[in-house]
């Protein structure tokens, strides 16, 4: 999944209102984003900074991204055909549901365009605009009946952010630069603080320790919600009730969990994090040495701070939503030299739905001119988690790819990545000993499928099986 915060410029008012926004959208469904986008566009002009981070969903950035932003929307499709079992719907919203979830304890103001089929699988609470659409009308090639309702619904919107927005001009503003740390002493004794404020202060966050037990005055309350976000233990007895708070409250958190408690009857544990298959419970830092506790600490921050991107026009939110589509996974494609052109329509699709093709003729962009071959491949091989070896008589007939086939099967045989062979023609291949495991290997046939495309929906498929 990916999120963004956008400011939008509503065109029909006097006064140009500019807010911006969190995007919460399914990466693989540029069609419907682009939809969306575009309708958007009717009604605001749109900027929007993305959170270009690659990694696992870090709920510490998540939670300072939503809290920065004047609005919540979401674009919320389903990918699958026909209708779905309620536990396809829920597996399939669990991202979502997360965000949703962010959004409602920001008290954020809120639109989710939504999949009709989703039901009450994905019910977003009262406080939040809910407009469903038709997937086939939104990806069609036809009218869409529904568009003016949809614009319609995204102008009231707007008027609610603008009430919003003048509502929070009146407050006092929120300076915090300040990163807190609650935590209990008895588990987090001076290495672990100073571990913490070591790596906090090379960071370039100015660290303060909150005095323990933590009392919720409006002094310590002030505190922390001047505080660009808290660290603490949520697995902790002592910090059942600060947990709750901070959660509650929206303000951005690491949370900790020490090796010798456990999360999974932490007494806040349930209640919070219990609905929600992803995000909380697997964001916790679990640790037990000081060393181990800087590492992870240090590792969540190179998340939590990375840069975002802007995305300024339609060109760019396209090019975007095309990227953010491709599947994370970096792909090493073995084929013969020979059988370029058959090859050469699949290594294409390839690109078009994963970030990185690894192939020995694009020119250099994947091994580099003037290096030793073999010791590229071993280093490719070192950085994708799937391999597609390309099967011909001309493939047999090549040392190099013979080689290159050994390694990755080698490599799989590990653990470290998925292999899938493609066999380019019909008829019976003739495997030399040094393959004749390759036998035992399911292929894909490539003449059965309609097109390359069609190939690596097969492929992609493939990842996606436990």
């Amino acid at each position: 999944m990916r999120r963004y915060a956008a400011e939008v410029t509503d065109r029909g008012a006097a006064d140009r209102l500019t807010l911006k926004a969190f995007l919460s959208h399914r990466y693989q469904q540029p069609a419907v984003n682009l939809y969306f986008y575009d309708l958007f566009s009717e009604v605001a002009e749109v900027q929007f900074d993305v959170d270009g981070a690659d990694g696992s969903t870090n709920v510490t950035r998540l939670e300072r991204m939503i809290r920065s932003t004047d609005a919540f929307v979401g674009i919320y499709p389903y990918d699958g055909d026909g209708q779905p079992t309620r536990a396809e719907l829920l597996k399939a919203s669990r991202y979502f549901r997360l965000e949703m979830d962010l959004a409602v304890r920001a008290r954020t103001p809120a639109i989710v365009f939504v999949d009709r089929r989703y039901g009450s699988a994905l019910t977003p609470p009262a406080s939040m605009f809910r407009v469903e659409f038709d997937y086939d009308e939104v990806t069609g090639s036809g009218g869409s009946p529904n568009r003016d309702g949809f614009r319609l619904e995204f102008e009231r919107f707007c008027r609610n952010v603008e009430a919003s927005m003048r509502y929070e001009q009146t407050r006092p503003a929120r300076v915090g630069h300040t990163v807190s740390l609650a935590l209990p002493p008895d588990v987090y004794g001076p290495d672990e603080v100073r571990a913490l404020e070591e790596v906090l202060e090379e960071h370039n966050s100015e660290c303060r320790v909150l005095p323990w037990p933590v009392r919720l005055d409006g002094r310590t309350m002030g505190r922390i919600q001047a505080s660009d976000w808290v660290v603490t233990d949520v697995a902790s007895p002592a910090t059942t009730a600060l947990t709750a708070y901070l959660h509650g409250q929206a303000v951005p958190t690491l949370r900790l969990a020490h090796a010798g408690t456990d999360l999974g009857v932490a007494p806040a544990a349930d209640v919070l994090f219990g609905p929600y298959e992803v995000g909380y419970a697997k964001d916790v830092l679990r640790w037990s040495t000081p060393d181990e506790l800087r590492a992870g600490v240090e590792h969540r921050l190179a998340r939590i701070l990375q840069a975002d991107r802007r995305i300024g026009d339609r060109d760019l939110a396209r090019e975007y939503f095309l990227e953010a589509s491709r599947r994370k996974e970096a792909v090493f494609l073995s084929y013969s030299g020979a059988d370029l052109d058959a090859v050469g329509p699949v290594a294409e699709a390839l690109r078009k739905r994963f970030w990185k093709v690894f192939d020995y003729r694009d020119g250099g962009q994947s091994i580099r001119p003037g290096r030793p071959w073999i010791e590229e491949i071993f280093a490719t091989l070192d950085r994708v988690g799937l391999v597609v070896l390309m099967l011909s008589d001309n493939y047999l007939r090549s040392g190099n790819c013979l080689h290159e086939a050994r390694e990755a099967t080698a490599a799989r045989d590990a653990g470290k990545l998925m292999l899938v062979p493609v066999k380019l023609d019909q008829g019976t291949l003739e495997f030399p000993p040094e393959v004749a495991f390759l036998r035992d290997v399911q292929y894909v046939r490539g003449w059965e499928h309609a097109s390359p495309d069609a190939i690596v929906d097969l492929i992609a498929s493939t990842l996606d099986t436990p």
